[in-house]
């Protein structure tokens, strides 16, 4: 299964308080001359659902999944002889070892972030998970896996306004001990964010030219596959499938500021920028994938969505017409029982529950229907095999879920790679927060790609379905445009 056995390795994780000027976008231009910069960014603000961001950079080492595999584990600057090695070739199984071999001595009943592995998980490795056809393009170079561990990080807590920061200090002389201990990783990032910068590093690949963004569908062929969908749910194939078409333009600014607009335009609860080599990865995302702290899981799937303009008597229509829409709360319905039916795979029987059901809740561009849906992990699992139970989200395939992942592969003409996967941290104590990667732009060299989907079912009419993805694109579109949504007009 592997080619190097990870030796087991313990670590602590110790924090302490520290004075900055700024809140945390205000350190990103910094951070995007270092090493594997990240920043989960709870930029919309919420008491319970967006208290915490969290930045860092220089990894100590870095998981990666490329298709055909295996999984490549690759050392950081500061462990002696750097270089990789590899894993196992199932992208699940190399994460398991990986977290296998990493303990946390002192963990913390606190529901943040204590230190771990920071990054994506594309939709794409749902295929090694479930067996699916493989029709769709690969036309990304992004592996399918990115996963890196940090073992120090700065938090901000947006309810009392105060910074922190975290280190993880391994075992003396263990294949993980960089030689610096957790308060001299606390200093260095603390010089490091002692300054705002105020320029930014040159992206490495950066287009001179402003063409019209290119989809990856013309408007007959996805109005067509909409109408494909609908004959598969009147066969009996599926209930509902989300079907998503991606518009690509080229790259004229460095990905920072393009997050910057994207964030000051559509400020999110699950929000992130990861930046590596000539790639980056910019979510604004509102939805809540999994949260697990101790044994207790949530989960928050969306389903239903109207615009928003600003306009008060505008917007008191649209919303007051997804609160009454028989359609998005049958697609809510139909996806709370699948992901009431993937958290009963690896939770106690009986404690699944449905905490909230068909919520409202406001954003910058649009309207959300939203449920809450909880459980208790039951012992045994860890959180690979929840994750492997519950990935990828349902909200984002349909249902059932199989049956509406090949319908997908089938009727898009290009995979999907980190849009729908998830985005967010696996602590070295268990706990993990991951989103659910809608609202988000791939930088690919010097192009980015944005993609759009919504939930086909037995009465969906294809032209509104066609414009609910326009509708939750213009956010997105707009700041790769760097310009404001009433100057965007889609070409």
């Amino acid at each position: 299964m592997s080619d190097w056995p990870i030796p087991p390795v313990a670590c602590r994780s110790h924090h302490k308080p520290i004075d900055l000027p700024g809140e945390p976008a205000d350190y990103l231009r910094t951070l995007a001359a270092a090493n594997r910069p990240f920043f989960l960014d709870s930029a919309a603000k919420h008491p319970r659902w967006g208290r915490f961001s969290y930045l860092g950079c220089n990894p100590l080492l870095s998981l990666t999944f490329t298709w055909p595999g295996p999984s490549r584990l690759e050392f950081g600057q500061n462990l002696a002889g750097g270089g990789y090695e590899t894993l196992s070739k199932n992208p699940w199984q190399g994460l398991n070892q990986l977290l296998a071999a990493l303990s946390l001595a002192n963990p913390s009943s606190a529901d943040q972030f204590q230190g771990g592995l920071v990054g994506y998980f594309s939709y794409d490795l749902g295929r090694y998970i479930e067996r699916l056809p493989q029709l769709a393009k690969n036309d990304t170079a992004l592996p399918e896996l990115y996963i890196n561990l940090y073992d120090c990080w700065a938090a901000y807590d947006h309810a009392k306004g105060r910074w922190s920061l975290g280190a993880l200090e391994f075992d003396r002389g263990s294949w993980l001990d960089s030689g610096q201990g957790a308060m001299a990783k606390m200093d260095r990032l603390a010089e490091m964010l002692a300054n705002i910068a105020g320029e930014l590093p040159d992206w490495p690949r950066k287009s001179c030219i402003s063409s019209a963004p290119q989809c990856n569908f013309t408007r007959d062929k996805y109005l067509s596959a909409v109408q494909r969908g609908r004959d598969y749910i009147a066969a009996g194939d599926i209930f509902q499938v989300n079907l998503s078409q991606r518009f690509t333009v080229d790259l004229q600014c460095h990905p920072v500021q393009a997050y910057q607009q994207l964030r000051r335009i559509n400020p999110a609860w699950f929000a992130a920028y990861l930046q590596w080599d000539d790639k980056a990865i910019l979510s604004s995302s509102p939805e809540l994938f999994l949260r697990r702290c101790g044994q207790d899981i949530i989960t928050r799937p969306i389903k239903g969505t109207r615009p928003r303009r600003g306009e008060p008597e505008y917007d008191s229509r649209m919303r007051a017409e997804l609160a009454n829409s028989i359609k998005d709360a049958a697609e809510l319905n139909m996806i709370v029982d699948l992901e009431r039916n993937d958290l009963g795979r690896v939770c106690n029987y009986g404690s699944v529950r449905v905490e909230e059901h068909h919520q409202m809740e406001e954003h910058p561009t649009v309207f959300h229907l939203v449920s809450t849906v909880t459980g208790q992990l039951v012992p045994w699992a860890s959180t690979v095999d929840l994750l492997r139970a519950t990935f990828p989200g349902g909200s984002i395939t349909g249902a059932p879920k199989i049956r509406a992942m090949e319908i997908i592969e089938e009727l898009e003409p290009t995979r999907r790679s980190v849009y729908t996967g998830a985005i967010g941290y696996i602590g070295l104590d268990g706990s993990c927060q991951l989103n659910i990667a809608i609202r988000t732009i791939i930088v690919d060299g010097p192009r980015a790609h944005c993609q759009v989907g919504g939930a086909v079912v037995a009465d969906s009419e294809p032209e509104a379905e066609f414009q609910e993805t326009l509708d939750k694109g213009l956010a997105m579109m707009a700041a790769l445009r760097n310009m404001p949504l009433s100057q965007l007009v889609y070409q």
